[in-house]
């Protein structure tokens, strides 16, 4: 997998450089009336690239604060229902032993539930 990682990077560098050297005419970059001095296109467009990156990058830290908002309620939930459920394990296992031996009660020992049927 490791070797799967850098054959993809190697092959990003590599088209990166083919990238750069096919496109070296000049650009200018207008917006809102501004424009910028004249630069390679590569470095225009790397440029645009990074600044879209830099603003996904704030989006997801944004947007991600509501995440860890909900996973941290969701978390106390979660607390709140293994302290109920700590809490009625006593109870539980009492009723199971109450009912172990109401069950024995009616069964004298040795005896199934399909012999004292047959007896009946």
């Amino acid at each position: 997998m490791i070797y799967l990682k850098v054959a993809a990077l190697i092959a990003c560098i590599v088209a990166g450089i083919l990238f750069g050297a096919a496109n070296q005419q000049p650009a200018v970059l207008t917006l809102f009336g501004f424009s910028t001095k004249t630069a390679p296109l590569y470095l225009v467009l790397v440029l645009t690239f990074l600044a879209g990156a830099v603003l996904a990058f704030v989006y997801n830290i944004l947007a991600g604060s509501d995440t860890r908002a909900r996973m941290k309620q969701t978390q106390e939930q979660i607390r709140a229902y293994e302290k109920t459920l700590k809490e009625q394990l006593p109870r539980l296992d009492a009723l199971r032993a109450e009912r172990a031996k109401r069950d024995e009660e009616r069964n004298p020992a040795g005896q199934a539930p399909a012999d004292l049927a047959e007896k009946a």
